[in-house]
């Protein structure tokens, strides 16, 4: 049977609150939620994502002077949204009976950063501090 609305062929409600910008101190556990599941993982992000796992994971056998990840990109090219979600994939986070953790680790589905993320999570308790240096 065809649609009678143009919303009825979108696999979500078109209606929901979708946030223009991400803003990494809005920290409740709805909009966390909301910005997990709506984040467009691209291949480019994917890599990036397991680039810097895999170095985070290394770090306790590996120890240096290189404590920091610097994002940088763009204006809208989704700096924050990456940086935010980098955070509380190591953060563990928890949100009702989940973990930010294991949210972004099964909305990612990539099994490298399925394990990546479990391995922090387990060896390296993490406290991520993530601030907006444009805020005033």
């Amino acid at each position: 049977m065809a649609p009678q609305h143009i919303k009825e062929i979108f696999a979500r409600d078109i209606h929901r609150d979708i946030r223009e910008v991400i803003k990494v101190d809005q920290d409740g556990e709805e909009v966390v939620r909301a910005e997990i599941s709506e984040y467009i993982v691209t291949k480019t992000i994917l890599s990036n994502f397991v680039e810097i796992l895999e170095a985070y994971c290394e770090a306790p056998n590996k120890p240096g002077d290189r404590m920091a990840v610097w994002v940088s990109g763009f204006f809208g090219s989704g700096k924050s949204s990456f940086a935010k979600l980098l955070g509380l994939a190591l953060a563990n986070r928890q949100l009702g009976p989940d973990t930010t953790s294991e949210l972004l680790a099964s909305h990612i589905g990539d099994p490298k950063v399925q394990v990546l993320i479990k391995t922090v999570v387990e060896k390296i308790p993490t406290e991520a501090v993530i601030f907006d240096v444009a805020t005033e």
